[in-house]
């Protein structure tokens, strides 16, 4: 793939000019509209090779409100990755979020918009990781005592294991360092569960 995007780069930005019987070569009148043209033609190829190639958000957390009180989840991102943006969640209501290719991180959920404090029980997943496989949890280290936020996370087929539970603390979720808590899925899009 690298080949080939470094050979698209060679034929765009060195393009040579020959006369019909090709003996002769004359360097094309390098203006800086044709320059310009070439870098777009070079960008709108690349862009469309990633696109092709599935460099899209294939992934999604559906976010299910269980009671009437509007929240707002705010995200964490592991080192590398980035942070999408704080969603509202109305009371009742559903919110599907796509996530980027191979995103790491966590979530939780706050009242206010612009202050994701204290910390809470959050979600926490890895999506696209060993085996293309969806590695998640709902952890309560920072926080064992919150019933506000967070409750379950799990594949959208409700195939595989709830991870969290109902009242905290529990043993369904992640509870201390190194728990055996991490669930996994071939899935993409996981739901969570908030409130109530």
């Amino acid at each position: 793939m690298v080949v080939l995007l470094v050979r698209l780069y060679t034929i765009i930005f060195k393009i040579k000019y020959y006369t019909e019987d090709y003996e002769a070569y004359t360097s094309p009148t390098d203006t800086i509209l044709a320059k310009i043209t070439r870098k777009m033609q070079l960008t709108s190829i690349l862009f469309a090779t990633l696109a092709t190639l599935g460099f899209t958000s294939a992934n999604s957390i559906i976010f299910l409100s269980r009671d009437k009180t509007d929240r707002f989840v705010c995200f964490y991102a592991a080192p590398g990755h980035a942070i999408p943006v704080t969603q509202l969640v109305p009371g009742k209501g559903t919110v599907a979020i796509p996530i980027p290719q191979g995103w790491e991180g966590a979530w939780q959920t706050s009242f206010s918009a612009t202050d994701c404090g204290p910390v809470g029980i959050r979600g926490e997943v890895k999506f696209n990781g060993f085996e293309d496989k969806t590695f998640y949890d709902v952890s309560a280290i920072d926080a064992q005592n919150d019933n506000l936020g967070v409750k379950f996370l799990y594949a959208q087929s409700g195939q595989g294991v709830k991870s969290g539970c109902e009242h905290f603390p529990c043993s369904g979720s992640y509870n201390k360092w190194d728990d055996v808590q991490t669930q996994v899925t071939e899935e993409k899009d996981l739901i969570c569960e908030i409130g109530g």
